[in-house]
């Protein structure tokens, strides 16, 4: 039986489709140690967000410079 954690990462202020995400206990721990480093956002929805743009920017999917929320989730080195 799978016992992860569900989150919904949409704000219910405004017009984004909401998703829910299922994390094992391993996934979760990550987003947690996230929120502490504070890279990445404060909420869960937040980090998840972030860590899917900046996948899609160092993938190639999204252009350099497009959203100033990628740049704001990058990593400082």
């Amino acid at each position: 039986m799978y016992k992860g954690k569900t989150m919904a990462t949409a704000d219910s202020a405004c017009d984004k489709p909401k998703v829910t995400v299922r994390l094992d206990q391993l996934q979760y721990r990550l987003v947690e140690f996230l929120r502490q480093e504070g890279k990445f956002g404060s909420t869960d929805g937040e980090i998840i967000a972030n860590v899917v743009r900046f996948y899609l920017q160092e993938k190639g999917l999204v252009p350099l410079g497009k959203s100033e929320e990628i740049q704001r989730a990058r990593p400082q080195d």
